[in-house]
Formats: C-alpha cells, structure tokens, sequence
C-alpha cells in the first residue's frame, strides 16, 4: 500500500526549503558584504589605477552647473523618453604624471574639508580593483570614483559657484 502526502504535508516541506534557501542566501549576503569592506577600496595599493588617483591633486578650477540629460528607448510601435536634471561639478585637476584633466562629477559625490590651505587639492576615494583606460580619464572617473575630498578654505566656497577666484588664491 502506498501512502499519499496531503497537501498540508507538501506545503510544509516548500515552507521549510524556502526558509531554508533564506536563510542560506541571508548568510552568503552578509558574509560577502563583510569581504568586501576590507577589499573594495583601500588608501594604498600597487596597481596602475593606484598611479591613476593616489594622493592629493592640485585643483585649478572648479564650477558647478546643472546638467540636463534625456534617454529614450523604442520597442517596435511603443516608446518612452526620460529626461532630468541633476547638479555636477567641472574641474580642472593636475594628474599624478604632471598632465591636468578635465572631470566632471555628481554633486553628490563631492564631500568637502575646509582647511587653512594656499591652494585647494582634491583626493579621490576609488575602487582599487576597476578597470581603467589610459587614455579615458572621464571613464576613469564616472565608473572608478566613490567620492571626490575637496580641501579648501572656507571663505572661497560657494555652492553657486564652487570655488571663487582660485587663481587668486595663489
């Protein structure tokens, strides 16, 4: 004689192994999370990127405007377009091999440190482990860069303008 499950004993059994899969991908989440705070970024490393964006940069100019973009995408006869607005920062910024670069950055990306400084240096917090492109240093930037340290003196910043005069400040 064969026995047949009921439907309450089947659902039990689903329960658990969903339970059980939870929880299993609940520990493989904060265990992965745990690895990668100590190996996501780091200040120093030997690796080209490290060459890339290690130490402090001087900061020539610096503005702050409002960027407007639009994406849109088509499927067959149906579309839809997106458009907003969001606030970046444009600098000019001496590389690590003498060469200056021209970046821009979300505002929100930006932290400051007010310090009594001649001039004002940015450093870059950044994933050390990314790729990296020689001759692309926006790439570099938009897809490698956590946050940009702005140090500069109080006085001299505005959020309007970014810093003011910083040719002056020389």
């Amino acid at each position: 004689m064969q026995k047949r499950f009921s439907l309450k004993v089947i659902v039990k059994c689903i329960g658990i192994c969903i339970a059980f899969c939870a929880i299993i991908l609940f520990i493989k989440i904060v265990f992965s999370n745990v690895s990668k705070e100590n190996t996501v970024y780091r200040e120093k490393r030997n690796s080209e990127i490290d060459r890339f964006f290690e130490g402090e940069h001087n900061l020539e100019e610096l503005s702050i405007y409002n960027e407007k973009e639009s994406h849109s995408g088509y499927f067959l006869l149906c579309g839809s377009s997106k458009s907003y607005e969001s606030n970046k920062v444009l600098m000019l910024w001496q590389m690590n091999n003498g060469e200056y670069s021209i970046s821009k950055i979300p505002l929100d990306k930006v932290r400051l440190s007010f310090k009594d400084v001649k001039t004002p240096s940015i450093k870059f917090k950044y994933y050390y482990n990314s790729e990296i492109h020689k001759n692309d240093c926006q790439f570099n930037v938009d897809y490698n860069v956590i946050y940009v340290l702005i140090t500069c003196n109080k006085k001299d910043w505005s959020l309007k303008e970014g810093i003011k005069n910083i040719n002056s400040l020389e």
